[in-house]
């Protein structure tokens, strides 16, 4: 995929914005904000471990990212039943993770709440 069609070339071209300028623009000013970005990554942890244990059933692998993998006992069914509540994980579908892990994203704890709930 090139860069163009991985932003959007089509937009960017028309406003005469190169993706990668507007990237490294964005990342310097986060570089002058570390308290917020600590804030934020302290909050994405504790949401994170809270997601995890109330998502147990699912069998969750510990993770320091914004998502853990859950391996569920059917993880295609589940991923149907929460995509019917508008509620998308992402699935697996080639290598050693298909058929056997979901990568389930951390949100709000609304979010989070949510989709525990679709879950059970």
């Amino acid at each position: 995929m090139t860069v163009q069609a991985y932003h959007g070339g089509a937009l960017f071209e028309a406003i005469g914005v190169d993706p990668w300028r507007l990237e490294r623009a964005a990342a310097m000013e986060a570089l002058r904000h570390p308290e917020h970005y600590r804030m934020r990554y302290e909050e994405t942890r504790r949401l994170r471990e809270g997601f995890r244990q109330a998502a147990s059933g699912l069998n969750p692998l510990p993770s320091c990212m914004n998502y853990f993998l859950a391996r569920p006992a059917d993880p295609a069914r589940l991923a149907g039943r929460l995509r019917a509540q508008n509620i998308f994980v992402r699935e697996f579908f080639s290598g050693a993770l298909a058929g056997r892990y979901l990568r389930i994203t951390v949100r709000s704890g609304e979010e989070n709440r949510r989709m525990i709930e679709a879950m059970q």
